[in-house]
């Protein structure tokens, strides 16, 4: 089962088409990190230095740093400069609890905001090294048991603002703070 899939190779701007030798990784439920270094032509594997059965649920694709892609889940957080090709672990184990979703922050790149199971929101400002728990409430408990927060992003026009969700249960919360009751819909996503 593949949780997440992140392309890089070289700049690109919007309207411009992808070019036909570009990587792709993927995370997998544990399998850990795979890469293709050719679009999908040829698959390898990468163990190191993800441990045994590892889960990537979640990868983001550096915004300034083209071959750069950073990669999360239930053992911790890993970068990769050379487009998924070689990785290395961020932060110490154990420093964030499953993460399930990433985000950057398209104006300060060293700011990234991970989504965890259980439901929570962490922020770290120096590219993953260390990271603060922010003071949203997000319900505990919910149909599936452990709420977990599937998605994040940073408005690019607005980085005052931040969204996270799912489909249509989202909440646009204003920064600095993150204060402010969200509910865990009944499905347990958020």
């Amino acid at each position: 089962m593949f949780f997440a899939c992140g392309v890089t190779r070289g700049p690109r701007r919007r309207g411009q088409r992808m070019a036909a030798d570009y990587s792709i990784c993927l995370g997998t439920a544990g399998w850990g990190v795979w890469h293709s270094p050719d679009a999908g032509k040829s698959w390898i594997r990468h163990r190191a230095p993800f441990p045994l059965n590892s889960r990537i649920q979640a990868l983001v694709a550096h915004p300034t740093q083209a071959h750069t892609v950073i990669a999360g889940g239930d053992t911790g957080l890993f970068v990769s400069h050379d487009g998924g090709a070689r990785w290395e672990r961020v932060s110490a184990d154990g420093a964030l609890p499953t993460i399930w979703s990433l985000t950057i922050d398209p104006v300060d790149p060293q700011i990234l905001f991970a989504g965890t199971r259980p439901a929570a929101v962490y922020r770290s400002r120096d590219g993953g090294r260390q990271w603060e728990r922010l003071a949203v409430d997000i319900a505990r408990e919910c149909s599936i048991g452990t709420p977990f927060v599937t998605s994040i992003i940073v408005d690019p026009d607005d980085r005052s603002s931040y969204c996270l969700g799912r489909g249509r249960n989202r909440w646009r919360l204003p920064q600095p703070g993150w204060r402010g009751q969200l509910d865990a819909p009944r499905d347990g996503f958020v």
